[in-house]
């Protein structure tokens, strides 16, 4: 599958906004068609406070936003209208849930308590791809353009001062914004690779911060560590038994280096995917098939004592 699984967008449904942009779990699968498995925990964010993640789960219908407690307790139901495919991002107080709402050529931005209630649209732009609060959450990284072409702009939550961050012949997506909001990385795809690029807020300085190997897997999906040190990404790969099938890991990449280590190594045709930090940069919370279907565990940021937290 050469190009992004992307989300669909349905009326009033707030699908959630994408890692942001992108929070399909297993967003652009390369060649490897693993089915999708039922969605009972995915798409986990972790609170300010790190006591709390929201998620995304099928459980009481196509695709609904919950919160629960760091351990899995308390699970709570924020929506129920259904539809929900990606990831919810939290304020810096910790107070609301950013979603997306897309139709056409215009993506609506809203705010939801994390107590629940109505939705309240934030900001609105003409962007067909999504858009991610960065930074004070007074600007935005907002997806443009056809989805195999896909640029990125940084904006304020009026539209004004839209500055464009990439522009060159290759799709970009599934940013992740340094928690300064000085950085965004994000994933770059050509005719040639699928890789993680570190961009500027201002537009200078891109560059190729991965250098993955087909075996390696098709990097994706960053997220910035609290201190920006690091990110944390995900890379699936065909697994050479069964190239139908895909193994999926987590993998911590050094900023400055690109040193890339694997977290959790297995050669079972599972995926662990769309990892999100806990606020002291030692543990990560992320989504896994190994069970047979989506789930939400939490492990070590080196890997071990991994724990589902999902049932």
């Amino acid at each position: 599958m050469p190009s992004p699984i992307l989300p669909l967008f349905v009326r009033f449904r707030v699908v959630v906004t994408l890692s942001l942009l992108a929070g399909v779990a297993g967003q652009a699968r390369g060649q490897a068609h693993s089915p999708q498995p039922a969605q009972h925990g995915a798409n986990p964010t972790v609170s300010p406070d790190g006591r709390r993640i929201a998620f995304v789960s099928d459980r009481s219908s196509p695709g609904d936003i919950f919160i629960m407690n760091a351990d899995g307790s308390d699970v709570r139901r924020l929506t129920s209208d259904g539809g929900h495919r990606g990831r919810p991002h939290w304020s810096a107080d910790g107070r609301r849930l950013f979603f997306n709402l897309s139709s056409n050529d215009t993506t609506r931005v809203y705010a939801l308590s994390v107590d629940g209630g109505v939705p309240t649209e934030v900001a609105r732009f003409a962007a067909r791809g999504g858009a991610m609060p960065i930074g004070d959450e007074s600007r935005f990284v907002i997806g443009v353009g056809p989805w195999t072409a896909m640029q990125l702009f940084v904006t304020g939550a009026d539209g004004s001062g839209r500055r464009a961050l990439t522009s060159d012949r290759a799709a970009y997506w599934c940013p992740g914004a340094s928690p300064r909001g000085d950085l965004v990385a994000a994933t770059r795809q050509d005719s040639a690779s699928m890789q993680i690029w570190i961009i500027h807020t201002d537009g200078s300085g891109a560059r190729a911060l991965t250098r993955f190997t087909p075996t390696q897997g098709r990097p994706q999906c960053a997220v910035f560590s609290p201190d920006a040190r690091r990110l944390a990404i995900q890379s699936e790969a065909a697994d050479p038994q069964d190239t139908t099938r895909e193994i999926g890991h987590i993998w911590i990449v050094d900023v400055t280096s690109g040193q890339a280590t694997r977290l959790g190594e297995h050669v079972t045709p599972y995926r662990d995917e769309l990892p999100a930090w806990f606020p002291d940069g030692k543990s990560l919370a992320f989504q896994s098939d190994r069970t047979g279907r989506w789930e939400v565990w939490v492990m070590k940021a080196d890997g071990t004592g991994a724990q589902q937290v999902t049932r």
